[in-house]
């Protein structure tokens, strides 16, 4: 099956940046801001001790300049690969989730790493990483085969199992924490919710009418309290004045979407939406809602507020996006070299058309290793492939100081 991009050409691209800069001096935009590292996405961000942090497929980093350079913290570990979430505890110790290894951690700010599996072992998907700073507590949730919400004070030798669960929760998979008051609250995949009095050792079951199912889980933080009340993006916005006992959906200006982040800066709420691929912010706790700029093909995964700047790092891709004024919002960043692909799997050969003359094709494999080069003549081009061995390819485009890349499967 073709995967259908249409290159645009000069001419237009100048067109968008001049009407995206006209736009930007009266309002913010979605720029792309920074690649982290490429062919690598990114699935949370955070501010933390002065610096932005991004949890990646490729590993931990940080920055010290606003994004515009990173430093890889875990680049000595090995086994730090699929990282989705990141805590840090009030003592400086820093918790990463893995989406299927487990749980990384450090106990010195970043500077050594370890496989924190004891007591829950290997061989399990993760579903939340949630730091409770009032008990000084992270607390690990595991769906299938275990089904179980473990916990450890930064720095125990290993993960405790809790035990008081109520025995009604069947395939127990938590997914969402957040703490309000002197309570913490807890939602699973089922859309079932439960309360703890104690920092986390029993629960309780909520009796959580009105929520739909949790549906995707992508975004590592989307239940959020805010003032006396909960708030859950799930397929919309969702809001409970009781505890979690009912609910009621909010989200009046985009009741139709699936949200998939959720994020509160202590003054805004923020929501990005898979339909449409739209971002929503209310200064009103939810009562009303203003669309404040798309994200292209792509939906925030979390948003981060860092020295006043609003960060986000959107599904499936490599880069940091910043909401600011400016030329290049991501209509802008769409105006890199698109082409298409054709067949893909691919067989003997594969086709690339709506390339421009003279730019630079190259093939990656899986871990980035260039395996292939060629400087294109027309705007169509063909790569024999019958010497690649089945698996998953990139290829990419290098063309008027823009990149472009496209997965590539090869199966014989």
């Amino acid at each position: 099956m073709m995967e259908k991009f249409t290159f645009r050409r000069k001419a237009l691209s100048t067109l968008c940046a001049l009407v995206i800069g006209a736009c930007s001096a009266f309002s913010q935009t979605w720029q792309g801001h920074s690649q982290i590292v490429q062919n690598y996405p990114n699935n949370d961000v955070k501010s933390y001790g002065g610096k932005l942090w991004v949890a990646s497929n490729k590993g931990l980093f940080n920055s010290s300049d606003n994004g515009v350079t990173w430093t890889d913290v875990t680049s000595s570990f090995p086994g730090n690969s699929d990282l989705v979430e990141i805590q840090f505890t009030n003592s400086g110790n820093i918790f990463v989730r893995q989406n299927s290894y487990g749980v990384i951690r450090s106990l010195d700010g970043g500077t050594t790493w370890e496989l924190d599996t004891v007591g829950v072992g290997s061989n399990y998907s993760t579903h939340v990483l949630y730091y409770d700073g009032t008990a000084d507590r992270v607390f690990l949730g595991i769906g299938y085969p275990k089904y179980k919400l473990y916990y450890q004070a930064p720095g125990d030798a290993g993960w405790t199992a809790v035990t008081a669960i109520p025995s009604t929760m069947n395939s127990f998979t938590p997914v969402q924490m957040t703490r309000k008051g002197s309570k913490l609250f807890l939602v699973d995949i089922y859309r079932r919710v439960l309360e703890s009095s104690d920092n986390g050792i029993t629960w309780t079951q909520k009796t959580g009418t009105g929520l739909v199912d949790a549906q995707s889980q992508v975004g590592p933080a989307r239940f959020l309290s805010i003032g006396n009340d909960l708030y859950y993006g799930i397929s919309g916005v969702w809001k409970s004045t009781n505890d979690g006992d009912s609910w009621t959906r909010i989200d009046q200006g985009f009741a139709s979407a699936d949200t998939r982040c959720l994020y509160y800066d202590g003054t805004t709420l923020y929501a990005s939406v898979y339909s449409g691929r739209k971002t929503y912010k209310s200064t009103d706790n939810g009562t009303t809602w203003t669309e404040f700029g798309g994200t292209g093909s792509w939906f925030f995964k979390a948003m981060a507020m860092h020295n006043n700047s609003l960060y986000g790092v959107i599904h499936s891709k490599d880069s940091l996006y910043v909401l600011g004024s400016g030329s290049t919002g991501l209509l802008a960043l769409a105006q890199d070299p698109e082409f298409d692909i054709f067949p893909n799997p691919a067989n003997e050969s594969v086709s690339i058309s709506d390339i421009p003359v003279n730019a630079t094709i190259k093939v990656l494999d899986i871990t980035g290793k260039e395996v292939y080069r060629m400087l294109s003549e027309r705007e169509q081009e063909t790569i024999n492939t019958t010497s690649f061995t089945n698996g998953i390819y990139f290829i990419q485009i290098e063309a008027i100081n823009r990149t472009s890349t496209r997965k590539l499967v090869i199966s014989k």
